[in-house]
């Protein structure tokens, strides 16, 4: 059962990264 897809840590890794790279990229976008 545990090779079934996500965690919950990977999930809340992958959550964390994306929202870290959408702001990273809109901060970019705002200020260009």
């Amino acid at each position: 059962m545990e090779n079934k897809g996500f965690t919950l840590v990977e999930l809340i890794v992958t959550i964390v990264i994306f929202s870290i790279a959408s702001v990273a990229f809109f901060s970019f976008f705002l200020f260009n």
